[in-house]
């Protein structure tokens, strides 16, 4: 993972800078971060990537006016591993979550070890407001909820695959607002990325991260759903194309930043 240390390894220069003596905030412009992560989606998945079907323009333009990467790997293709290795910058060996969550882990479980330290708590020191909005599937006892480990705000949910309207995960609602449940009418997805517009118009006088791990486009698990659930050949198209539509807000909320 290299792109990912060279990150971390910036984010460490930039509290050196701050914390020393000779610079000062002032002598240079600190970047914001908007960290975006979505579920079960393969390169090959995305318009820039070739696939002819499955529309994605505003992931298109992303690559088109920065960079589309064609050699990088993750270091597994499950959702809480990789998501340890994404916030840590370390393999799942050697942080300690090497598997996934199960459902009562994601409840109440320590998950990624609390000896850990995680990418807001590198930022924070710099001056950074944190936001996380989605998928958290990392666990959450108290000491390993998102606002215990460096977030400043957390609208999302606890544990994996939500259903994308009810919100309900293994017959629970799963929807928190830092640590306090909560219910809001709404597409997760449109939930998650207004939430992390307001976040970053409210800080843009001021550095940010911005972590918006999506749960899409996760396909519901049938249990998550009420009955009778019926799944159809278009889900997965349909759930990435509406990741592509959060990306537009996103996009937008950058833009007027700038």
């Amino acid at each position: 993972m290299p792109a990912l240390l060279r990150f971390f390894v910036l984010a460490a220069f930039v509290t050196a800078m701050l914390r020393s003596n000779t610079y000062g905030a002032d002598a240079f412009q600190l970047p914001n971060v908007v960290l975006l992560y979505i579920d079960n989606v393969g390169y090959g998945d995305i318009g820039c990537y070739g696939n002819p079907v499955i529309r994605t323009p505003n992931i298109d333009r992303l690559a088109r006016d920065g960079v589309r990467c064609t050699d990088f790997n993750v270091v597994t293709s499950s959702c809480t591993p990789s998501r340890g290795a994404l916030l840590t910058g370390r393999y799942p060996l050697r942080n300690g979550l090497t598997h996934q969550l199960s459902r009562d882990e994601n409840w109440t479980g320590v998950g990624l070890p609390q000896t850990e330290t995680i990418l807001p708590q590198f930022l924070k020191p710099a001056g950074y407001a944190t936001g996380c909005f989605g998928k958290w599937n990392l666990g959450f006892a108290k000491g390993s909820r998102p606002t215990d480990r460096g977030f400043d705000e957390f609208l999302g949910c606890r544990s994996g695959n939500i259903d994308y309207y009810t919100h309900v995960y293994n017959g629970q609602k799963d929807l928190y607002r830092g640590t306090t449940p909560v219910e809001i009418e709404g597409y997760s997805t449109d939930l998650f990325a207004d939430a992390a517009c307001d976040f970053i118009r409210r800080h843009r006088r001021q550095p940010f991260l911005a972590y918006v791990p999506f749960n899409a486009a996760h396909v519901p698990n049938p249990k998550n759903k009420a009955p009778p659930y019926r799944p159809r050949g278009r889900r997965r198209r349909n759930t990435l194309s509406s990741t592509d539509i959060g990306l537009t807000h996103q996009i937008h909320a950058k833009a007027i930043t700038q």
